[in-house]
């Protein structure tokens, strides 16, 4: 795999870190150790806060209270494409084909109440809300968890155990309707003392070219020379902590779990569809549906294997239904896969909407979140994708090079950009027992992923080591 450094952070602070940020400021690390062993450097100081829209974020993350609480009902029209218009050609889209943008209106609504506002403000809004719910899902587990303080969990083998968060409800309004629309019912229903802020349920798209998904067979399938290659420090790479076992949440499609590359690497017992409330992660009668997270699960896996590390445990969670997921199934995945101890989560996926329900989720959750960057050529100081961009200290955003080294034409780029790796004609599994070759920085983002669940694999790394590393490189 190669790996380049894109970004140069300026006005960092150096902080006092606590147990949480240690734990992800080490995970951090070792990539950079491994990066250097690969052949490049990346530069990333886990050990700092970022300053952004006059907030500062560290481990212990306040959550952030905007002035107006209807600073996100913005009408932002839906895009129909992630690709900008000079791809076109490029990649063989059809522009005939492409859907009609709408206007941004929905009748899916998040919405962050104050305390004890949430009976007032549905009642004053009872005219517009046909039903809301928690974000959460109802879960038929053999193990429990104790999620948080007040929720409604019931413990015991078999019984049904509900993780939900005391912090957001998603409001389905009885018409779709434009967010400033909205905003101004709200407005004139003086409702706005009620809530911390409300923001629309954006939806959220994959980070990879399907149009250029081509099958192979297994004979064409030769492994991941990007990574295993260039790795000879036993010291670092070995087969890991058999007691240590990291778990690598795949926030993603469906994935095919029978596949014989994913033998052995599936975490079968806490997998969870999202979209349809069932531990039923895979459909045979629609396999495509599930190509995406079977292909990033296949890198990882692979990775890993290549490596000889075998203590490591992918939790498919699936959010995307017909190309695109809500924010509030994303937002309950994460949940969910941080109780479950998922120390690493890949995002490969994307919205230029700032979402500060998913942004507040990622900031408190104990885990390192790897992020594809997107794939349409575009500068993120300019226009940025979330959640990359996020400067969180636990958020990595990733681009794409090809198997050369360059810059793939497609990909995302700009000082948000933390790191790079392998996007470009990714061979990876596919449902069905097959492989195929996917293109996008989604991909990019499953090595990543890989890399820092095999590093982490490996508690005996000294952190001394680490922090003499981070010095000579600065």
């Amino acid at each position: 795999m190669l790996l380049s450094s894109t970004k140069n952070k300026e006005g960092v602070k150096e902080m006092s870190i606590n147990r949480k940020t240690k734990r992800i400021s080490k995970i951090i690390s070792v990539v950079v150790i491994l990066t250097m062993i690969i052949g490049n450097i990346f530069g990333v100081n886990a050990l700092t806060v970022y300053e952004k829209d006059n907030r500062v974020y560290d481990s212990a993350f306040a959550p952030f209270v905007p002035n107006d609480p209807l600073k996100y009902m913005q009408n932002i029209p839906v895009e129909p494409c992630r690709i900008n218009d000079d791809l076109f050609g490029q990649v063989g889209f059809d522009r005939t084909e492409l859907p009609e943008p709408d206007d941004g209106s929905t009748d899916r609504y998040i919405v962050k109440y104050k305390a004890n506002g949430k009976q007032s403000f549905q009642n004053k809004l009872a005219a517009k809300i046909a039903y809301s719910e928690e974000i959460g899902v109802s879960v038929n587990r053999a193990i429990s968890f104790d999620i948080l303080p007040d929720s409604n969990s019931v413990s015991g083998n078999g019984e049904e155990s509900i993780l939900h968060s005391i912090e957001w409800e998603v409001l389905t309004l009885n018409e779709k309707i434009l967010p400033s629309e909205f905003a101004e019912i709200i407005r004139n229903n003086q409702a706005l003392g009620d809530i911390e802020y409300i923001q629309p349920d954006y939806k959220l798209s994959l980070d990879s070219l399907d149009d250029e998904l081509s099958f192979f067979d297994d004979s064409a399938y030769m492994g991941n020379e990007y990574i295993s290659e260039f790795i000879d420090d036993e010291s670092i790479i070995s087969s890991g902590n058999a007691d240590n076992e990291i778990i690598v949440a795949v926030i993603d499609t469906g994935v095919d779990i029978y596949h014989d590359d994913l033998a052995g690497y599936i975490d079968a017992a806490n997998m969870w569809d999202f979209t349809q409330n069932t531990n039923e992660i895979y459909s045979a009668a629609n396999p495509l549906d599930s190509a995406h997270g079977t292909h990033i699960a296949g890198i990882i896996a692979k990775t890993a294997r290549e490596n000889g590390v075998y203590n490591i445990k992918i939790l498919p969670l699936r959010v995307f239904d017909n190309g695109f997921a809500y924010s509030s199934d994303v937002i309950a995945a994460v949940a969910y896969a941080a109780e479950a101890g998922a120390s690493i989560i890949n995002c490969s996926f994307g919205s230029t909407q700032e979402n500060p329900a998913l942004e507040e989720t990622i900031a408190n959750a104990n885990a390192l979140f790897v992020c594809a960057a997107g794939n349409n050529r575009r500068e993120l100081t300019e226009k940025p994708s979330y959640p990359a961009c996020y400067a969180l200290p636990n958020v990595i955003s990733v681009a794409s090079v090809n198997a050369d080294g360059g810059f793939s034409y497609f990909s995302n780029y700009g000082a948000n950009v933390d790191i790079t790796a392998l996007g470009r004609d990714v061979l990876s599994t596919l449902p069905e027992k097959e492989h195929g070759k996917l293109t996008g920085t989604s991909m990019s983002a499953g090595y990543v992923a890989a890399v820092a669940a095999i590093v982490n694999a490996n508690e005996d790394l000294a952190t001394e080591r680490i922090m003499i590393y981070q010095l000579r490189q600065k």
